[in-house]
């Protein structure tokens, strides 16, 4: 008679310890991206972004952040701190724009977005990491905060943004950070430029405040004019329009 095969609990031992050491590989790649040497842009508004490696393409300076490849405008980064760890040729990165990295077009530069709080303010995610993002540029109309009544429009603006990019992929433009610590960006639906669609909607302004250097403004102040013309969305009354960022400031 043949007998049983038996497995011992120590014959299974080995495939646990790899499967818990590749788990844990994973995720230490997610949470601590910057380990194996890092690069550092050095943004003209003298912020300081660390980063685990960046690059020039396409007219932006990329690197990979917040768990995915975000672009800063070429004019708003003043250099590269390249660290000194040796590449896979031996040799030591440079501080040069001249090197690039290839990326195709795929889902590695997107951020899903998963909440909409109000007209230009939302958090987008990639990697179960979140970030809060202040739409660069555009100021909406002020929803409803402690002592401050909500503003006229700003519920049609917020539904505007929703269902424009809530649970939707979109690509950052990003140009640094405000006094909060919110990602400034850029929103990118495909090709369209969810921020300057705001716009000229009707749903928000041209911020009035000091915006970041090398942020164009041209474009977000034509769109603004037209949306005037035409008495888009909020300009129905552009007689008692208050600009959002004077209503934060008012006494209610």
């Amino acid at each position: 008679m043949r007998e049983p095969l038996i497995t011992s609990h120590c014959d299974t031992m080995p495939h646990i310890r790899f499967i818990i050491l590749s788990v844990t590989y994973l995720v230490v790649l997610l949470l601590f991206p910057f380990a194996a040497g890092a690069d550092t842009l050095i943004l003209k508004n003298g912020n300081r972004i660390e980063t685990s490696r960046a690059w020039e393409e396409g007219g932006l300076i990329k690197c990979r952040r917040f768990g995915a490849v975000v672009g800063y405008p070429k004019e708003s980064v003043e250099r590269i701190e390249h660290s000194e760890t040796p590449d896979a040729s031996g040799e030591s990165s440079d501080s040069s724009f001249e090197k690039s990295e290839t990326l195709s077009e795929d889902e590695e530069d997107l951020f899903e977005i998963t909440s909409v709080y109000d007209g230009d303010t939302v958090t987008a995610e990639k990697y179960s990491r979140k970030i809060k993002i202040r739409l660069m540029g555009i100021d909406a109309p002020e929803s409803a905060r402690g002592a401050m009544p909500s503003q006229p429009y700003s519920d049609a603006s917020k539904k505007y943004l929703q269902n424009r990019v809530l649970n939707k992929r979109v690509r950052l433009k990003v140009f640094g950070e405000d006094r909060y610590g919110r990602c400034l960006a850029e929103v990118f639906l495909g090709e369209t430029n969810v921020n300057l669609e705001l716009i000229r909607a009707g749903f928000a302004e041209v911020y009035q405040g000091k915006m970041e250097k090398n942020f164009d403004s041209s474009a977000y102040r034509e769109a603004e004019t037209e949306a005037k013309s035409l008495r888009k969305g909020m300009w129905v009354w552009e007689k008692y329009h208050i600009s959002p960022r004077k209503w934060r400031r008012m006494d209610h």
